[in-house]
Formats: structure tokens, sequence, C-alpha cells
């Protein structure tokens, strides 16, 4: 943001929510939304919408270190997989405008090898990683 703001970079990429203040405010000017289709209440269009074959999502996750016991990985997810289905937290993806993208165990796994190897091939194709 301080890059941004303060005319260091050209532009920059984050979750909406942390830019949204500023775009708001007129300091900052919306170019792209990296999502796969237009959000809901944004006339930005996508990347795709612009010719650009890219989407690009802000997820987040809970990890653990390396070592734990089954046990112990097994009630953190259970903890997890409950929380994720509270009204509480269904309330903070509707005020922070996250979607709903939970992934568990297996599948969460699945998607960070996945995700691991997309984003290593964009990056080498733009020459930030060699390969």
């Amino acid at each position: 943001m301080a890059a941004i703001l303060g005319g260091k970079v050209t532009a920059g990429i984050s979750g909406l929510g942390e830019l949204e203040g500023q775009i708001r405010a007129g300091k900052l000017r919306l170019i792209a939304v990296t999502s796969p289709t237009r959000r809901e209440g944004i006339e930005t269009p996508t990347l795709k919408d612009q010719g650009i074959d890219l989407e690009i999502t802000n997820w987040r996750s809970v990890v653990a270190p390396p070592g734990i016991s089954a046990d112990q990985s097994k009630a953190l997810t259970d903890t997890i997989d409950k929380m994720v289905k509270s009204p509480a937290w269904q309330e903070i993806l509707k005020q922070k405008g996250w979607d709903d993208d939970y992934l568990s165990g297996d599948e969460f796994a699945a998607f960070l090898k996945a995700e691991g190897a997309r984003v290593r091939e964009v990056l080498t194709s733009i020459g930030l990683v060699k390969s």
C-alpha cells in the first residue's frame, strides 16, 4: 500500500478489503478484478474481460507446525470445520465480501499442491522465477 500511494510502483495487487477504503477515498483506482467473474456491486471488469487469461484469488488458511500428532491435527481440523459452519463466521464472510471456498484436510492439501504449481508456472512465464 505504501509503495503504491508513495508512487514507488505503478500498480499493486491485494484483496479488495485491504484496498477498499483507499479506492472509496479516490486515492487508488481499481483497474481489474482477478476473480473468475465480476463481483456484485463492482463495475470494474475482470482480467479475463480485459483479455488477460489469469485468475488470482486471495485465500487464507490456518496451519500448524510440522510434527504435530494425528490427534492434534484432527482436533485442529475439527475445530476449524465447526467454526466455518457457525453463524458468526458466515457474518464475517458477508462483512468482508469473502467467498466461502472452504476446503479441509486432504482437499486443502491437494489445493495447496495445485496452487503452488500454478503460481510457479505463472511467475516463471513472466520471468520472476527461474525454471
